[in-house]
């Protein structure tokens, strides 16, 4: 790396520099060509014997000054010629400055195809395009450096690490210590909410112990239930029935509510194991989440399904071959008829159907 090093530093090749070199050659390789093109360009528009451009424009002018003095509004045009004539001028005079720095210089133009020769060969030598010859140049500097300077390189890491360890630490202790902080609040509040969804001997405890460094921090969150009394807490997720997952799920819902990023929430038959005043109570729950997010709750108790906003009916069609299910969205007659039916069973008497149809009605005023 050393030797490919020492070759760019002696060829130095500066940023941008071989698009300069590419065209001071064009130029310089065709100096003849450019001289003989601009000395015509310029006999032609201002210092030829005759014809000349400018001598075409000023006899214009002249004809259109005459007109002129017959109809005014020919004076647009007269301007026009002028411009005309001035901008011939002008060029003349930048070709006469472009001739005079453009020499015959084949020393120079040896020198610059030298240049571009040695810049070529080692874009091949390195596999890279010619235009990127400099940026591999200051890329291969950076990696000599960092080799040669190895120690150091590896004690500023060291000290890198070391400050960003110190700042991970620091932050991870502050999470922490919120986390434990709102472990103990949001224990409290789910236990608020398992009694009155009638889980009155369960016991959930938000635990926060210390885990190794992650891009979580430091904890590991977990939480702990117990249903029935006498029996140790335990992981949630081992122990829960999937009622009693669904209802603990409803109650951390309710709480979070306010903060609620989720769109859509699922409860699939939170209610079992419950019925009466308990089930109107989950129902309550779900009609407030469904203030939030979106919220489709799959339930066999009537007091649930009276309260929500929309109701479906959700059946199977069975044939010789196939079975397929029929979800259809019900109208109010619709669902007091199909509350009627979950309270009442198969046959559906007209206090059933009263009894519904109030429950319903009370199911929607809920706030």
């Amino acid at each position: 790396m050393r030797f490919q090093l020492d070759e760019l530093d002696a060829l130095a090749l500066g940023e941008g520099e071989l698009m300069e070199l590419d065209q001071e050659q064009q130029r310089l390789g065709h100096a003849d060509a450019l001289i003989r093109l601009c000395q015509q360009s310029v006999a032609a528009l201002y210092d030829g014997e005759e014809g000349t451009c400018n001598d075409q424009l000023g006899q214009i002018r002249h004809w259109l000054e005459e007109a002129r003095d017959h109809d005014n509004a020919l004076s647009e045009a007269l301007d026009t010629v002028e411009s005309a004539r001035l901008q011939v001028e002008a060029a003349a005079e930048a070709l006469r400055h472009y001739l005079d720095r453009l020499d015959l210089d084949p020393e120079r133009l040896a020198q610059v195809e030298e240049r571009l020769g040695q810049a070529y060969s080692l874009a091949r030598k390195h596999r890279v395009r010619p235009e990127e010859l400099a940026e591999h140049h200051q890329q291969l500097a950076r990696e000599v450096d960092t080799l040669e300077h190895f120690d150091e390189h590896l004690e500023a890491l060291a000290k890198a690490e070391e400050e960003a360890r110190e700042h991970y630490m620091g932050q991870a202790r502050k999470l922490s210590k919120a986390r434990k902080t709102a472990a103990t609040t949001l224990t409290r509040q789910i236990a608020t909410q398992l009694k009155a969804l009638g889980m009155k001997a369960a016991r959930l405890e938000t635990v926060v112990e210390d885990d190794s460094p992650g891009a979580e921090g430091l904890d590991l969150v977990e939480f702990r239930f117990s249903a029935n009394p006498g029996q140790p807490l335990r992981p949630l997720a081992k122990v829960a029935s999937g009622g009693e997952l669904s209802r603990v799920s409803l109650a951390i819902q309710v709480i979070c509510a306010r903060n609620l990023t989720v769109p859509s929430l699922v409860f699939d038959e939170v209610d079992v194991g419950v019925g009466g005043g308990v089930a109107e109570i989950v129902g309550r729950l779900l009609r407030e989440l469904g203030e939030h997010a979106q919220v489709l709750c799959i339930t066999h108790q009537a007091q649930v399904a009276s309260q929500g906003h929309q109701h479906w009916q959700v059946h199977k069609i069975q044939s010789k071959n196939t079975t397929r299910t029929r979800i259809q969205p019900l109208a109010p007659d619709a669902r007091v008829e199909e509350l009627a039916r979950m309270l009442g069973g198969v046959e559906i008497t007209d206090s059933t159907l009263a009894h519904a149809r109030e429950m319903l009605e009370k199911g929607q005023e809920v706030a």
